[in-house]
């Protein structure tokens, strides 16, 4: 039948009625007027054809979305973001409220493979591991164990398809335990997926600007705001697509300051003799910036006062005393009770996962008196401890007057602080 059809179009037939001429064939009026690939582009081509429309319905993305809260919440607003941002053909999302890698290790796969709208994704979106890491009930194993499942049974279910993780994090606190990302990170890059940690600065994005704050309820606290997901919904895509995002700019956050030994933590035995100190912490500026997988800090006080020691009277310091040190922490996630919780306070993502060292100025009417030293550390729960070493340079001259203190540092943005 093929041939037939073909020697119709080459005009080596008589048509229906018997008729063959150079212009055309009786029955099939200028088909053989144009080549034969001409002919069949020209029909799919036409924006009423409806081979065209087909092809059309079979182009686009397909995505299988597994995750947690975050896919599901006002009413799967990520996944229809998604799927309007790509252009997709359809996103199937099978994540769960609450549910953890394990989850969707297991139940979440098996519904997607049972569903027989889900068929030939071109690729895989995870959203998830908050539920792992935000409580602090769960070891170093258990996330590792969980990750290497996730990916083993993902990869499984659709081999040759892309995989793609984003890892979440609420702007509540985790108990410090944000090393467990390094784990989830480093398994399932181990693994073949291409993990996009840049969704874990979004609580630096211009201050938690896309977490909901409307209400103190810890559930809303730990999810976007319907522009938030939106714009989450922009980085998958982009990644998807072969780019990404990296947030370079307005990555900000501001974090609140303690001394050390207030709040019952850190121990005041632990760095007790300070002798400067700010009059009011919370007017100081204490700003984390994010970008190009670094963290840079800028720290500027608008006051600081002289205390020879941090439970005793203030006092001058003589010319003798070459140094004076300033030592504060970020606020700590929890209290000595371990169930403190304070719903309004922004925490600290990134702390460093080790000691790093930047400079320190201290000024007086803009003009800088004296340079000095900073080192920043992880603490426990969270806390990110600074101390500042502001040098006179000698043990003869006395002190000149300042009134404020500057410092900046810079370290690489990392999950591991144990």
């Amino acid at each position: 039948m093929t041939e037939q059809i073909v020697d119709i179009i080459e005009g080596v037939m008589p048509g229906p009625q018997g008729v063959q001429g150079p212009q055309g064939v009786q029955g099939l009026p200028g088909v053989n007027a144009v080549s034969e690939d001409e002919a069949i582009a020209a029909a799919i081509a036409s924006d009423e054809s409806a081979t065209w429309q087909a092809l059309r319905q079979r182009g686009g993305e397909r995505i299988i979305m597994l995750g947690d809260s975050w896919t599901a919440y006002y009413g799967g607003l990520l996944p229809q973001k998604l799927q309007q941002k790509l252009g997709a053909q359809w996103v199937k999302n099978y994540g769960v409220s609450g549910a953890q890698l394990t989850q969707m290790a297991n139940s979440q796969v098996t519904r997607a493979l049972a569903d027989p709208s889900a068929r030939h994704p071109t690729a895989i979106v995870i959203v998830g591991g908050t539920n792992n890491i935000f409580n602090g009930t769960q070891t170093r194993r258990d996330i590792i164990e969980q990750t290497e499942e996730l990916c083993e049974k993902v990869m499984g279910a659709w081999p040759g398809a892309p995989v793609h993780l984003f890892p979440n994090m609420p702007r509540t606190p985790n108990q410090g335990f944000n090393f467990m990302y390094s784990e989830l990170i480093t398994r399932a890059t181990n693994a073949g997926v291409s993990v996009h940690v840049e969704s874990l600065w979004l609580p630096m994005y211009r201050d938690c600007m896309f977490y909901r704050q409307d209400s103190n309820d810890r559930e809303n606290l730990q999810h976007l705001t319907r522009s938030g997901y939106q714009y989450f919904a922009g980085i998958i895509a982009a990644a998807i697509h072969g780019s990404s995002e990296y947030l370079k700019t307005d990555s900000v956050c501001y974090a609140a300051l303690q001394r050390y030994g207030e709040h019952d933590f850190p121990a005041a035995s632990a760095l007790s003799r300070s002798d400067l100190v700010i009059p009011n912490v919370g007017k100081s500026r204490l700003i984390f910036e994010v970008g190009a997988g670094g963290v840079t800090l800028h720290f500027d006080c608008s006051a600081i006062s002289w205390a020879r020691d941090i439970d005793s009277s203030v006092g001058s310091p003589t010319a003798a005393d070459r140094y004076a040190m300033l030592k504060l922490c970020t606020l700590p996630e929890k209290g000595a009770d371990s169930t403190t919780y304070d719903s309004g306070v922004k925490y600290l993502p990134f702390p460093p996962t080790r000691p790093v060292f930047g400079t320190a100025c201290a000024w007086s009417a803009r003009r800088p008196k004296y340079h000095g030293t900073l080192m920043v550390y992880p603490g426990q729960y969270g806390v990110t401890g600074f101390e500042i070493c502001i040098d006179k340079g000698d043990t003869t001259s006395a002190w000149e007057t300042f009134s404020q203190i500057a410092f900046t540092a810079a370290y690489p943005l990392a999950f591991d602080n144990i």
